[in-house]
């Protein structure tokens, strides 16, 4: 499941803010069954349950630069959230009212800002500035790499290796 992986596997290196100029990270902020909802409005996204969701982190991510350096702050925030919150949203459809709160607070993120992306446009900015990483990182996995199905995500690339 991706939240053992962020929590677990992804986590622990960021967390060792090793060096940014020798490691770099890429972690994509969307997955393939997102594509769908780039050319969508807001209120197609918020009627799905897997798009809506999606949101906050997508908000918590959006200030990462694609790679990021390994100690870079914001990809350390933006993951914490990210971990978090898929911990909850990966539960129920449903979450708890507090649930970005507490997220946004475990990571040092402004709740209020996630808040206001994830219910605006900024949500589905960051939805569709995710597209091309995406659609590069899937040439990457089925044609360089020749994965038959993708890899389980959340897809992380380290130095540009998946």
């Amino acid at each position: 499941h991706c939240m053992y992986f962020l929590k677990l596997g992804l986590a622990p290196i960021i967390e060792a803010q090793l060096p940014g100029n020798l490691v770099q990270i890429t972690l994509l902020p969307m997955y393939p069954p997102l594509l769908p909802f780039v050319q969508e409005n807001h209120t197609v996204c918020m009627g799905r349950s897997d798009c809506r969701l999606a949101l906050a982190p997508l908000c918590a991510l959006r200030a990462v630069p694609l790679p990021s350096p390994a100690n870079s702050s914001e990809l350390l925030r933006g993951a914490r959230f990210a971990a978090c919150d898929i911990g909850f949203t990966a539960r129920t459809q449903n979450p708890a009212p507090g649930t970005t709160k507490a997220c946004a607070d475990a990571a040092s993120l402004p709740v209020d800002q996630l808040r206001t992306c994830a219910r605006g446009t900024q949500a589905l900015d960051a939805l569709r500035r995710g597209r091309a990483p995406l659609l590069a990182a899937m040439e990457l996995v089925h044609g360089k790499k020749g994965f038959q199905e993708p890899p389980s995500m959340p897809w992380v690339f380290l130095n540009g290796d998946l």
